[in-house]
């Protein structure tokens, strides 16, 4: 069995997830997101018809992607969405930095990133990853203070 490096905060329960990508098997169609249950008619129209991009789509080099986290605590994979302005929507490099920062154990300055993050109501899409990673390091403080 595969070990895995979890390296950032769940935004969902603030467990220890994983950072990586959902990858699609059409490069042309890309990944796209479709409101209802899943159905064979439902997946022919939203890649013939229609959808909503999310990820990205680099069909030369890595095919349809969307960067996101997976969670074996929750069972969820939270996916970025593209429609949140820019490529990669705003604020997401922002909390990829500060994930970076408090994984190698630079807290004070993964703080202030995450505060960045939610003081701009324009990163409201990742208000409750930055509320997780200041949970997280904040348990981390007393937990190495209790050792």
């Amino acid at each position: 069995m595969k070990t895995v490096d979890h390296d950032v905060p769940c935004p969902i329960c603030g467990n220890p997830a994983e950072s990586g990508c959902v990858y699609g098997p059409d490069g042309w169609a890309g990944l796209r997101w479709r409101a209802g249950a899943p159905s064979i008619w439902g997946n022919l129209v939203t890649s013939t018809f229609g959808g909503i991009d999310i990820g990205n789509n680099d069909v030369f080099f890595r095919g349809a992607y969307a960067c996101g986290i997976r969670c074996d605590s929750c069972g969820r994979i939270v996916v970025e969405c593209r429609t949140g302005g820019g490529e990669d929507g705003p604020g997401l490099e922002l909390v990829t930095q500060a994930s970076d920062l408090e994984r190698d154990g630079q807290w004070d300055q993964a703080l202030a990133l995450y505060q960045r993050v939610l003081d701009d109501p324009r990163y409201s899409a990742h208000h409750a990853y930055a509320q997780n990673g200041v949970h997280a390091i904040e348990e981390q403080r007393r937990t190495s203070k209790n050792a």
